[in-house]
């Protein structure tokens, strides 16, 4: 007796998933039509005015949120102006960085330089001491040399 009435079930449950299919492809959105044609080069025999008012909205916009906060020196571009990618939008001001970044320079300028001169008295005092070991071989420099 249960296995007919769960038998019974199924069907009803499939028959009614089968019509909400059926209901759902034919209640849905018909795809709107679109004429294609190749693009040609020729007179302009019409034009269109729009004789009412109206604004455009970019479909896509995007915010400004730099990574450190600051002043900002310049804005070389207008609300609404067509940018490029890469093209600088906001630059904040940065005296006191680039002369930290000049005075890390300049150390690493003379950091450099000190060690070339270690290496140039690191030579000089080689040279000098095998010098003085061809000295001492042949008894022309004293012990202490």
């Amino acid at each position: 007796m249960h296995t007919k009435r769960f038998r019974l079930i199924f069907i009803l449950l499939v028959i009614i998933a089968v019509i909400a299919a059926v209901v759902a492809w034919l209640g849905r959105e018909q795809p709107v039509e679109v004429v294609v044609r190749k693009v040609d080069v020729g007179v302009v025999q019409e034009t269109v005015a729009n004789t009412r008012a109206g604004t455009i909205e970019a479909c896509r916009r995007a915010g400004i949120s730099p990574s450190i906060g600051g002043q900002i020196s310049s804005l070389p571009v207008n609300e609404g102006d067509i940018v490029e990618q890469g093209q600088v939008l906001m630059e904040l001001w940065n005296e006191d960085m680039r002369a930290q970044f000049g005075l890390a320079r300049s150390e690493v300028k003379a950091a450099t330089a000190n060690a070339n001169q270690v290496c140039v008295r690191a030579e000089v005092a080689k040279r000098e001491s095998e010098r003085q070991k061809k000295l001492q071989k042949k008894n022309l420099s004293s012990e202490e040399a």
